[in-house]
């Protein structure tokens, strides 16, 4: 198969249509990701990278940022100002104006600030949801529940699609109930062995399977 041409890419735009797409992406994964959090856990998401941001904008330890203390006490400059407003309206994928340590002088009231944003934003994209309607032909049959049982401790379906939202990787060290790898694994040039590898996609619980029914 011959590579593709990066001319075509550019000048077809489609650089542009993945990058409309990557980020369109982010931002849903970003929006889901904040729906699953209560209010305290949001809180400290949202507390944690606002330091973090201030930390790396003027290079101060994270633990000693103090969340009451004026952002101008802390060293906040118009520059530094300007990185921080950017790095969090990218963070939290919600538009934060310029004067946003103004209004907001302080981490804790900033963050309260930001949090109200995020809530509202997500009311708002869950009320203007859009309904897909299907050109399949009605039928008596429905679905009257679902289960599934996949690698990364993924008992629900609700689970499995967090996973891949979040990106979270499946793939694990063989478990020692399943068998003994230390036995087992070797390299190529062993002729004993009987694997090569140590990881791979596991289930959990799977003794309890009932594989008699199947």
């Amino acid at each position: 198969v011959q590579p593709l041409d990066p001319s075509v890419v550019k000048n077809n735009g489609l650089t542009r249509i993945f990058s409309e797409i990557e980020s369109d992406v982010q931002e849903k994964r970003n929006g889901y990701l904040f729906s699953t959090m209560n209010s305290e856990e949001l809180h400290l998401f949202v507390l944690s990278s606002i330091k973090e941001a201030i930390s790396d904008a003027i290079g101060i330890d994270v633990n000693l940022i103090d969340s009451e203390l004026p952002f101008k006490d802390l060293g906040i400059d118009s520059l530094s100002a300007v990185e921080l407003r950017n790095t969090l309206t990218s963070k939290f994928e919600v538009n934060l104006p310029p004067t946003i340590i103004i209004d907001y002088p302080t981490i804790s009231e900033l963050c309260k600030y930001i949090e109200m944003v995020i809530g509202n934003k997500n009311v708002k994209e869950f009320d203007n949801t859009n309904i897909i309607h299907s050109n399949f032909k009605k039928s008596d049959i429905f679905i009257s529940g679902i289960g599934i049982r996949v690698p990364g401790d993924a008992s629900s379906v609700f689970k499995f699609w967090k996973n891949m939202i979040s990106l979270v990787t499946c793939i694990s060290e063989i478990p020692y109930e399943r068998w003994d790898v230390d036995k087992l694994f070797g390299n190529y040039n062993d002729k004993n062995a009987t694997y090569y590898t140590r990881k791979g996609g596991f289930i959990s619980i799977v003794d309890i399977f009932d594989y008699s029914k199947y």
